[in-house]
């Protein structure tokens, strides 16, 4: 990974003592407690509007999948379950409140362990529900500044932890975040998150899965192809991409995005 600024160093520093000061706190979040599935893909829930799919991609990180309709068709929408000493941190929620209650059940079942901690990405008024229920769940929420306007703005719970800047770093447990910016895309304000340890990004509906034939925005921003860019550079060791949508793979899948411009 590219030198994280200093900006970012101080953020790590300061944020791990206040973290792991109080990991604990939403119960069932040390690694004594934590149970590792031996399946690869679970589900949870009878209808799509209750469904929540976890396929594995390593021991540490699922991802997570729940369907909205939207003009007749099921939309996915992908987010990550990753798994620290300290309880398991959310990035993004699934579409649905219902569905956020089945994950959380799922996890409580499957890992004996609980949501501690959320990061969420980016906001869009049609995908809320999940997020509203993360306060009554007691899962913190974190996210950059330019999120978090947006996060009060649609009149959703506010935030924890707003970070400022177009990048972060902040650990939960033992593992390291790094929330970035690189630009507009998708939206003014997709974010995307690195996680060092595994060399994983999650870039959200910046990037899109195999198959895709369009962007799929009609607003689509003159800058996006400069933020997939401007990913490529400051990532030299991207091993796994998780889209918005659709299966994960490798840095590819961002040369591939980049192609539909060309379209």
């Amino acid at each position: 990974m590219k030198t994280i600024k200093k900006v970012a160093g101080v953020l790590c520093i300061a944020l791990f003592l206040l973290v792991t000061g109080c990991g604990d706190q939403a119960g069932n979040g040390s690694d004594t407690d934590l149970r590792i599935p031996d399946e690869a893909f679970l589900k949870y829930g009878e209808e799509y509007t209750d469904i929540v799919e976890l396929a594995r991609i390593n021991d540490s990180v699922w991802v997570h999948t729940s369907y909205y309709e939207i003009g007749g068709v099921l939309r996915p929408h992908n987010g990550l379950v990753v798994l620290t000493n300290s309880g398991l941190v959310l990035v993004n929620a699934p579409w649905t409140g219902n569905q956020m209650d089945s994950l959380d059940k799922l996890v409580i079942e499957q890992f004996n362990s609980r949501f501690t901690d959320a990061i969420v990405t980016d906001v869009a008024a049609e995908y809320t529900g999940g997020l509203r229920c993360l306060k009554e769940k007691d899962i913190r929420l974190t996210c950059l500044d330019r999120v978090a306007q947006n996060v009060v703005e649609i009149g959703l719970i506010e935030p924890d932890t707003v970070l400022d800047g177009d990048e972060a770093c902040i650990t939960y447990g033992d593992v390291d975040f790094e929330i970035f910016f690189p630009g507009a895309g998708y939206s003014d304000n997709n974010t995307i998150v690195w996680i060092d340890e595994y060399n994983l990004l999650y870039a959200g509906n910046l990037v899109k899965e195999y198959g895709a034939s369009s962007l799929g925005n009609s607003r689509v921003s003159r800058a996006w192809p400069d933020s997939l860019t401007n990913i490529l550079s400051r990532y030299d060791s991207i091993e796994i991409v998780v889209p918005g949508r659709g299966q994960w793979g490798d840095a590819s899948l961002i040369d591939y995005t980049l192609g539909l411009f060309e379209e």
